[in-house]
């Protein structure tokens, strides 16, 4: 893939890391009650364990993007 391509990957899966974290702090806070989705009660655990996922992926797509390539020094 482009280059391009994994710096909106690493963006985007940034951002959702940040959104269900904020989530997953609602719902411990209280602000929120648990979400009914798929047939199944998602805990605020469940939505940090989200974020955490999606960060790790944003950072490795964030590495991919904004790593230097390398170059050879021809003699």
């Amino acid at each position: 893939m482009k280059r391009e391509v994994f710096k909106f990957l690493s963006g985007f899966l940034a951002g959702a890391g940040l959104v269900h974290a904020n989530i997953g702090f609602g719902i411990a806070s209280g602000m929120f009650n648990q979400p009914h989705y798929l047939g199944h009660t998602w805990s605020a655990a469940s939505l940090w364990i989200g974020a955490a996922v999606y960060l790790v992926a944003g950072v490795v797509f964030g590495v991919l993007g904004w790593r230097v390539a390398s170059q050879r020094h021809h003699m």
